[in-house]
């Protein structure tokens, strides 16, 4: 998904709910940052992010390991990859079914 996809996704909220409740496109726009902008910060905060049938968003700690070179001048020789955080968006049963 590219900015214009998201404008699109911004388009489509305001002609189907900000409109209705009396939302300007720049109030729809605004909120949608926000929604983005509060699972950021969930994320720095390591927070388990639930959306409603849509999925789960967490921070999983990624301990250090020792892997093997397996191609090009370095071949087999090892090299260490350090310790670091990563996320994980596990699928929610619906949006799995929409997929399959």
């Amino acid at each position: 998904m590219n900015k214009a996809t998201m404008n699109d996704v911004i388009d489509i909220y305001y002609k189907n709910y900000g409109k209705d409740n009396g939302m300007t496109k720049k109030e729809a726009d605004q909120t949608f940052k926000n929604v983005l902008d509060s699972i950021k910060d969930a994320l720095v905060n390591y927070d388990k992010i639930s959306l409603y049938n849509f999925g789960t968003i967490t921070v999983k700690d990624v301990p250090e390991t020792t892997r093997v070179y397996t191609m090009g001048q370095f071949k087999g020789e090892e090299y260490i990859v350090p310790a670091h955080k990563t996320v994980k968006m596990k699928f929610g049963k619906n949006v799995q079914e929409l997929v399959n």
